[in-house]
């Protein structure tokens, strides 16, 4: 019972959960009924509805069940947990989208660390033979001292992979049919809301767009860790 709320909480993106209570008799104050049934534990949300994503909730359920290992699972649970927080009622553009690129983070950045994606090199050789030069170079430049050190600390995640890499490999290792129109807008979209904390400037995309590209992304990817198969939402 347990484990079966997250398959729901993912297919219709509210943090359902289990509740249950008992009747007593007046006499004695010995239980006489037990009742059991489903509930919404935060804000409603009609996000998924409204855009019509749903699955085969059947063919979702068996392949979360199916998952073996302890700590993926684990894991899933609290991203599926942290994608029904996004996808709750509320202010969107201004709370929610950065919610989702945050999740698609640390999404992209798990599946990448557990195919040994993550680093362009390893973090021994860049810290011994690499980063001392890069900051040698930078010292070396006719700068003051409050531009070059600000340069130096940014130095520290260069021999990490780009979110677009990461995400590219992912779509491509999880078949999420990502479309390149939707790619460019979420690998913008994720780094101007990461970076700067806003959407990016383009007349031809909306906020709310950019938004449904995030999310969307976000659903794909964690119906694919899932386990499951069939054919995933899409944006028209």
């Amino acid at each position: 019972m347990n484990g079966l709320v997250y398959p729901l909480r993912l297919w219709c993106g509210n943090k359902l959960d289990w509740l249950n209570g008992s009747g007593l008799d007046d006499l004695h104050g010995n239980p006489i009924e037990r009742v059991y049934k489903h509930g919404v534990i935060n804000n409603f949300s009609n996000t998924l509805l409204n855009l019509g994503w749903f699955l085969d909730l059947r063919a979702l359920t068996e392949a979360f069940f199916g998952i073996e290992a302890v700590e993926k699972l684990e894991k899933l649970k609290n991203f599926i947990d942290y994608f029904s927080d996004v996808c709750a009622r509320g202010p969107f553009l201004e709370t929610k989208a950065p919610a989702a690129a945050t999740l698609l983070d640390a999404l992209t950045l798990m599946h990448a660390s557990d195919n040994e994606h993550d680093l362009i090199l390893c973090e021994e050789d860049f810290q011994k033979n690499v980063l001392p030069k890069l900051k040698d170079t930078i010292e070396g430049l006719d700068l003051p001292l409050k531009i070059k050190e600000p340069m130096k600390q940014a130095l520290q995640l260069v021999h990490r992979t780009s979110f677009r890499s990461r995400l590219l490999q992912l779509s491509h290792s999880l078949d999420l049919g990502l479309e390149k129109p939707v790619q460019n807008i979420v690998i913008a979209t994720r780094n101007k809301l990461v970076h700067d904390g806003k959407f990016p400037i383009n007349k031809k995309v909306s906020s709310w767009t950019a938004y449904q590209c995030l999310l969307s992304t976000d659903y794909a990817i964690l119906c694919r860790l899932t386990g499951y198969s069939g054919p995933l939402p899409s944006l028209s």
